[in-house]
């Protein structure tokens, strides 16, 4: 759409509808998701890295974070790949090829999986532990070094 286009368009039907909404319009991303966020572009730029990871990511990845998702409790690239029908040896090619490992895949999937349950959640921070194959000291430890902070803060935050 061209931007003459959008100005008449904005321009014709502005009157029509009043001022119903503030809004704000903007050509770069980073700008409109730093206006939103007001975190001085930590958002912008986290979805950024998110979406260069993805278009970058290779299938038998997504799948691999999937399954880890899925089931954060197992902990062997052994298992992993043979659900993914590639020697562990492969995938761990892959995941090196990818700027990753395959300890800081389980990693990522355990702590978004614990993330959700003790933010939105009443299980005790062991419970979740367990869920997700820690200790409740590991999980505590994870939380701290990712979040800087502890699972009951953020709760208290939530």
């Amino acid at each position: 759409v061209s931007d003459t286009f959008a100005s008449a368009t904005l321009t014709g039907i502005l009157p029509l509808l009043g001022e119903t909404h503030v809004f704000t319009l903007s050509r770069d991303r980073g700008e409109a998701i730093t206006s939103l966020a007001k975190d001085g572009g930590a958002t912008a730029a986290a979805l950024d890295a998110a979406v260069t990871r993805a278009r970058g990511e290779s299938h038998d990845l997504r799948r691999l974070r999937a399954i880890l998702r899925r089931e954060p409790i197992r902990g062997t690239i052994e298992d992993c790949a043979r659900e993914l029908a590639v020697s562990p040896r492969t995938l761990q090619r892959e995941l090196q090829a990818s700027g990753t490992s395959f300890r800081d895949e389980l990693r990522d999937a355990r702590l978004a999986v614990a993330l959700p349950l003790l933010i939105h959640g009443d299980a005790k921070v062991a419970a979740v532990a367990a869920r997700v194959g820690l200790s409740e000291r590991a999980l505590i430890d994870l939380i701290r070094q990712e979040k800087g902070t502890t699972p009951g803060a953020l709760r208290k935050k939530a």
